[in-house]
């Protein structure tokens, strides 16, 4: 049971993460993979009740996972230094 819960607890996190997802690919021009997180996004938190379940995985829209370093590495700007907070 406790199983079932983590999970849906991880679902949700993973669907708030969408929309930043969906926002990397916009920024680096990858267009199907765009519509394919927004399609996911939307599966999963109409039908996947505010996303705690994952039926978008069940009918093939594949989770991708983007963050902000990629569209500023596709537009060229150079790894510097960095700062981690621990919040």
């Amino acid at each position: 049971m406790h199983d079932r819960k983590r999970e849906g607890v991880g679902n949700f996190a993973d669907n708030l993460n969408e929309p930043l997802t969906f926002v990397n690919h916009v920024l680096q021009f990858q267009i199907p993979d765009a519509g394919a997180t927004l399609s996911r996004f939307v599966i999963n938190t109409t039908v996947g009740v505010a996303g705690i379940f994952d039926p978008a995985s069940a009918l093939g829209v594949q989770r991708t996972k983007e963050d902000f370093d990629q569209p500023l590495g596709k537009w060229g700007v150079e790894g510097g230094p960095y700062l981690v907070l621990p919040l």
